[in-house]
């Protein structure tokens, strides 16, 4: 079994200047999500420790930063953009939050979001239901609960629906890619 260590002060005391001289390295070796990692956990330590040597959040903004300008897509670039601005609001850094705001509204407005639209006409089900909805009517109490219980078309079994899904996972092999909504710092 394993037992738990807990570190004293002292035993910390060099190890946030290791932490920002491997962040920096990894930064400037665009290994940014690990230099994130590192900048982290030295941030953690210092808090630990109850100093503040090293601009931490800044640190990881500016990895934030250039995540964002290397990535190919407009999607991830928004999303890193984002975290750079919550990182430069958390040591209210207003200038670059602007900017990045800027940054962030030209990002969103050159995001191409495709739309689909399916028309279905519900004629044809809108009247089985009501046939149905009358004939059951006409049935005592314990006839209609049993239907309900009963009717396989209103509960399908389970291996109709996992073929149900599979078909939609065939048909539309995309759209569990994508989330269904996408959050934005505006509202």
């Amino acid at each position: 079994m394993l037992k738990e260590v807990a570190f004293s002060k002292d035993d910390l005391i060099g190890i946030d200047a290791l932490c920002f001289i491997e962040g920096d390295y990894l930064r400037k070796t665009k290994n940014l999500n690990y230099a994130i990692h590192i900048f982290d956990l030295g941030k953690r330590i210092e808090a630990k420790m109850g100093t503040r040597t090293y601009r931490w959040m800044e640190q990881i903004a500016d990895c934030y930063e250039n995540l964002m300008v290397q990535s190919k897509d407009n999607l991830v670039a928004i999303l890193y953009c984002q975290k750079a601005i919550e990182c430069y609001k958390s040591v209210k850094n207003l200038d670059e939050v602007n900017q990045l705001e800027k940054k962030y509204a030209e990002l969103k407005s050159s995001l191409d979001l495709r739309c689909s639209k399916y028309d279905l006409d519900m004629t044809d089900i809108l009247k089985f239901c009501s046939d149905l909805t009358d004939d059951l009517l006409k049935n005592d109490a314990s006839y209609i609960i049993s239907f309900l219980m009963n009717y396989a078309n209103l509960l399908p079994k389970l291996q109709d629906m996992d073929k149900m899904a599979e078909n939609q996972m065939k048909q539309f092999v995309f759209i569990t890619l994508f989330p269904t909504s996408i959050p934005c710092v505006f509202g």
